[in-house]
């Protein structure tokens, strides 16, 4: 009687089934593992703003005030500049104590010219600060590169440029938000809207090199126009790109550089909506609104310190007209519906619902 024979191993068949199973496994949690990763680094997005917004109110409990969103750091002793960021005031808050006092030192001592300036290879402003930056934005910065950041203050629902001061006989405008040019740093009470109905930052994405709309901030030579009739930006877009090229945008690559492009934001056409300027190196007037990686919409830090997430399709009235500071005014209410009423601190609005 023969003896049978045990087969060892699989049959080609039955090895490229299991591999077909795998495929299919994989396939279908790649997503789910994706999503999930998205929602710890939104997440972590989330708390990087709460930290911020402590260290604006710890900021201001000890210089009874705001620091101002350029000419920083206010009422801070050791430096003066008016290109310096909300940011630099903010670093002894941010556990950034040393390089907030190498910076006081060295712009005190005047050892190093450029420290009034943020850029040109001063090496604490090419300090990356991790609170600063959103992980969802996955750019990285180059080597000797200034350091980037991801949040921004909010300037209000201005397209003005916010960067004027008093001192060249200029109007001051765009000081409808928390956050103006280089004007009186803000107080609490100043915020008659209430702090739980104004935005004081958010976030907005770095520049991406090419003319995307997320990350891109058109440099047109319809800024003038874009200031009364904000709606011209948005004709600029040809689907997810704009129509002409965005000429070495520099969106947020400096948290330093209290210029608009760098370290502001305005609340004109609604979140992750298209940005236009005058220019890539002169960025001032023009739409500066927040963008994100994040599905939806984009997070945004209220006065009051609270976090909260507006949706992209957040109501944004009228973009054919003109800005209520048009004619110099602070207040009135925002034509561009809740998502200016959240970026003026005074004009009489209520955005509870957004």
């Amino acid at each position: 009687m023969a003896k049978s024979v045990r087969r060892l191993g699989f049959t080609l068949i039955e090895l490229l089934v299991v591999i077909a199973i795998i495929a299919v496994l994989v396939a279908l949690l790649l997503p789910a593992v994706q999503q999930a990763r998205e929602a710890a680094r939104r997440s972590q997005c989330k708390n990087n703003l709460k930290q911020l917004g402590l260290a604006l109110h710890n900021y201001h409990d000890q210089y009874k005030c705001f620091p101002t969103g350029e000419q920083s750091p206010g009422p801070a002793v050791g430096i003066a500049s008016r290109r310096h960021s909300g940011f630099v005031a903010l670093l002894p808050f941010v556990d950034q104590g040393p390089l907030w006092q190498r910076i006081a030192t060295d712009s005190g001592n005047g050892a190093v010219g450029f420290v009034f300036y943020p850029w040109d290879g001063y090496a604490p402003f090419q300090t990356q600060i991790p609170v600063f930056l959103c992980p969802s934005d996955t750019l990285t910065r180059q080597q000797g590169q200034t350091a980037p950041g991801n949040y921004v203050f909010c300037a209000g629902d201005s397209t003005w440029d916010y960067n004027e001061w008093t001192g060249n006989g200029n109007p001051v405008r765009g000081y409808r938000g928390m956050f103006g040019g280089q004007g009186t740093c803000r107080l609490l009470r100043d915020v008659t809207d209430g702090l739980s109905n104004t935005i004081a930052m958010s976030e907005r994405l770095q520049a991406q090199g090419t003319n995307q709309i997320l990350g891109g901030t058109l440099a047109t030579n319809v800024t003038a126009t874009v200031r009364t009739n904000p709606s011209l930006c948005l004709a600029q877009v040809c689907g997810t790109v704009f129509c002409n090229s965005s000429r070495g945008d520099i969106s947020c690559s400096r948290w330093a550089d209290g210029g608009p492009v760098f370290t502001r934001c305005t609340t004109v056409l609604g979140p992750n909506k298209p940005n236009c300027t005058q220019n890539s190196w002169d960025a001032e007037d023009g739409l500066y609104d927040p963008q994100s990686r994040h599905n939806g919409g984009v997070h945004i830090l209220l006065t009051d310190g609270a976090v909260r997430f507006a949706s992209q399709n957040i109501s944004t009235g009228n973009p054919t007209l003109p800005p209520a500071d048009t004619a110099g005014g602070l207040n009135g209410q925002s034509p561009y519906g809740v998502w200016g009423a959240l970026g003026s601190r005074a004009g009489g609005e209520s955005a509870q619902d957004y």
